[in-house]
This record gives C-alpha cells, sequence and structure tokens, in this order.
C-alpha cells in the first residue's frame, strides 16, 4: 500500500505570515510580495504531480514531499522523492512559464517571456546534486543496498516550451513533463523488477525521514530587513483581510466588513510563532491580539490548550500546539 508524507514548507509558511503582517508603506513590502509569489508558484507547481502521482494508490510506494536533509555541513531538499521496492526516483518540480532554454554547457536555464529574460540555475545539475547527497546519505544509513536511483527535472507548467541550446540527448534523458510521469513509471516497473527493498526496509526509511527532516527555517525578517516592531499586530479579518478584529462577547468582530468569528485569533498566534517566538506571556499576548483584559487573555490561551510553564504570575504559553506536526 502506498504512503505518503508532505512535509510543510515553513519557508513558505513564514513568508505568508510576513506578507499578512508587513504594512503596505514599508520599504520592504515590495521584496516580500514578489518573495511569496515565488514560494507560491513553486508549491502550486509541486501540487500539479499530485493528479499523477495520485494513480499509485495501488503500488507499494513511499512518496515524500518537501524532504529536507542533512548530508553533513549542508542540507539538499527534494520536491518529490518515490521510493518503490525496486527502485528509487527523485523529481525536481518547476513551475517555469515561457521559453526554457537549457543550456548545459554553461549550467544554466534561461528563460525568455514578455521580452524579458531570466537566468536560472541549471536544475538538472541541480538534480544531479541531489541524486549524488541522497545516494550518500543512503549509505551512511546503510540503504544502498544497489537499488537504482533516477532522477528528473519535471516541468509542470503547460504554458512553458522546452528547448535545448546544446546537449539534446542529456535533455530528452532527464527533463520531461508532468503529463509523461505515468509513462515513465510504466517504463522503471517494467526495466526494474527486482524486489530490493522490503516492506520493513521501506517503513524504516520512512521512520528515518520523519526524524531526520530538518525544516528550512530561515530569519526572514533580517533577511528583508524588517524589524519586529515593525509588522502588524492584531487579529486579521478572514472576510476582507483587515486589521484589527475587536473581542466582543467571546467573538471576534471586524469594523470593516462585520464579519464575526470565533476562532481568528488562532492565524494571529501562528503568525506570532512564525515570526516572533515559540512562547508567549500574558501581557505579549494581550498586546499582540489587541486584548485588554487579563482574564479574556487566560480563557483564549486556556481555550487553545497550549501547554504552559511558570506560574500564575509569570507564566509562559507554548504555542507549539498550534504548529503540531511539521507534515500531513
Amino acid at each position: 500500500m502506498t504512503q505518503k508524507i508532505h512535509f510543510i514548507n515553513q519557508k513558505h509558511e513564514k513568508l505568508e505570515a510576513m506578507e499578512r503582517r508587513t504594512p503596505f508603506t514599508h520599504p520592504a513590502r515590495l521584496k516580500v510580495e514578489s518573495s511569496v509569489d515565488i514560494s507560491r508558484s513553486g508549491e502550486w507547481g509541486e501540487r500539479r504531480l499530485d493528479f499523477y502521482i495520485s494513480f499509485l494508490h495501488k503500488n507499494n510506494y513511499l512518496i515524500i514531499e518537501g524532504l529536507r536533509l542533512s548530508s553533513g555541513t549542508y542540507h539538499f531538499q527534494i520536491d518529490t522523492l518515490l521510493v518503490h521496492p525496486t527502485f528509487i526516483l527523485i523529481f525536481e518540480v518547476k513551475n517555469l512559464t515561457g521559453n526554457l532554454i537549457f543550456d548545459t554547457d554553461y549550467n544554466q536555464l534561461i528563460q525568455q517571456f514578455d521580452d524579458r529574460e531570466v537566468i536560472h540555475k541549471d536544475p538538472i545539475q541541480q538534480v544531479n546534486l541531489q541524486h549524488f547527497q541522497l545516494s550518500e546519505w543512503l549509505n551512511h544509513y546503510d540503504f544502498s543496498k544497489n537499488i537504482p536511483i533516477l532522477s528528473f527535472v519535471v516541468i509542470v507548467n503547460d504554458n512553458a516550451r522546452i528547448l535545448p541550446m546544446n546537449n539534446h540527448d542529456l535533455l530528452t534523458k532527464k527533463v520531461i513533463r508532468n503529463t509523461k510521469i505515468r509513462d515513465v513509471l510504466n517504463e522503471f516497473h517494467a526495466t526494474y523488477d527486482k524486489e530490493i527493498l522490503s516492506r520493513k526496509d521501506l517503513q524504516t526509511l520512512k521512520n528515518l525521514f520523519l526524524k531526520l527532516h530538518t525544516p528550512n527555517n530561515p530569519d526572514l525578517l533580517s533577511k528583508l530587513n524588517i524589524k519586529k516592531e515593525e509588522l502588524i499586530t492584531g487579529v486579521q479579518c478572514p472576510g476582507c483581510s483587515r486589521f484589527p478584529m475587536r473581542r466582543h462577547y467571546g467573538k471576534w468582530h471586524c469594523l470593516e466588513c462585520n464579519a464575526v468569528s470565533k476562532n481568528a485569533h488562532i492565524l494571529s498566534l501562528r503568525d506570532y510563532f512564525l515570526l516572533f517566538h515559540p512562547a508567549i506571556t500574558n501581557r505579549q499576548l494581550r498586546q499582540f491580539l489587541h486584548v485588554s483584559s487579563d482574564s479574556v487573555a487566560k480563557k483564549i490561551a486556556h481555550s487553545l490548550n497550549l501547554t504552559h510553564t511558570g506560574s500564575t504570575k509569570d507564566r509562559i504559553y507554548h504555542l507549539g500546539s498550534l504548529w503540531p506536526k511539521n507534515y500531513r
């Protein structure tokens, strides 16, 4: 039976929190929006594989999305990893539009659209490096077992035109569209029919991935030169996205669109977790959510079953339970 794990992209979640909380007048606002757009494009592109991968439910696959592992000093991330008892597949997903010109002589991808050119790193070289790093990682944990490892760049945007500048043969071997995934898998099932990894091996690998996955959690505020005190506080309206909502009789009320919500504060506290600190005091909770009453703040924390440390006066609430897992 196929098992699937999707690791949540914490960097992407943090970028979206920054987009919600960075004022429109802030000098870094456009950089934040641009970073979010790029990140969303990548997330959307990876989801474009889901339809084709959904046909694998009858096979004994281990499917891992967004895996990030340590190779010693550095980390490497794999968009989609398929582990089968007879082979392993690495997919590097690219959601790019326009003319995609692969220049393998100079290890670059030239994207042409709207009378502009954008130069990207060579995704073929990128996936080849992931291939090497995963092989070394498997060797380190005694999982090499001579299992075939194959790797591809997958273009998921229907409006992309794939063009080789040179080395046409390499391009046809390493770059595919998402629509070809089923054909590729059928070919490999016919070619590699010797079972090398047992069910026990697959379960052990799954447990290792869950244990050793390292989320990418960079300090984006510092990178974009945004100070915490410059961020917008308060509860955001889920209807019109305005700040702040007001707490009244146990519910949040929007003064702009009159929307009412019982749990709009949950997203706000997740934003606090991502951008400020994984723990919060009663005073900090009141200040961030714009709640004036100490007892109301206690009720909010209690309703969320937040774990806490310290005495009643100096209690610190831990927000990790609002982010219970780094995968689904």
